[in-house]
């Protein structure tokens, strides 16, 4: 997948192109999982790191909800923003409550409790 989708890059396609619900390419890989993907796209694309979707969710906001340890520590080791809130004013932390896996939820929070400022 990973080979695919920066071949399309690579023939022109932006990496900021959206679907209807505003999700980048990176909010599709932290939706379901595909760090390398993501860790390319991050690389390619350093920006797409705090894009927002309709709802101003960011791709950090996606790992939290899913759980995906790696991909949030690999977010906030990009710099991403942290302290960016959805429509209704939910962060990552607020995000990571919403895991439905209650040590990775715990997780998390304690993650990006110790990145907060």
């Amino acid at each position: 997948m990973t080979v695919k989708t920066l071949s399309l890059l690579d023939a022109g396609v932006s990496a900021f192109s959206v679907d209807r619900s505003g999700y980048t390419a990176l909010h599709k890989t932290a939706f379901m999982g595909f760090e390398e993907l993501a860790q390319a796209l991050i690389g390619r694309e350093p920006h797409l790191i705090d894009a927002c979707d309709v709802a101003h969710n960011t791709p950090l906001h996606v790992a939290a909800w899913k759980g995906d340890l790696n991909l949030v520590q690999k977010l906030i080791t990009k710099g991403c923003d942290i302290k960016a809130k959805d429509t209704v004013g939910r962060n990552g932390i607020a995000r990571s409550l919403f895991c439905r896996r209650p040590l990775r939820r715990r997780l998390l929070r304690r993650r990006l409790l110790c990145c907060r400022l």
